[in-house]
């Protein structure tokens, strides 16, 4: 069974959700719109790591195919 998190910016909007995959071993990172608020990410980065020990996976895929960000 799959379990997911999401995770929502300072506006409470959902900028990653993390889902844990067992039937594919995985767990599946996908972040969304424009990610700029440094905390919000923190706490993103350190739920992927919580995931990961509680589940004892290790393969992650990180999809940012959905993220924007500023034009240099």
């Amino acid at each position: 069974m799959a379990t997911q998190q999401l995770i929502r910016n300072s506006k409470g909007v959902v900028f990653c959700t993390l889902e844990h995959q067992p039937q594919k071993g995985i767990i599946y990172v996908n972040w969304k719109g424009f990610v700029n608020d440094i905390e919000p990410s923190k706490q993103a980065c350190l739920a992927i790591a919580e995931m990961i020990r509680a589940t004892d996976c290790r393969h992650v895929v990180n999809d940012n195919r959905e993220q924007v960000g500023s034009q240099p």
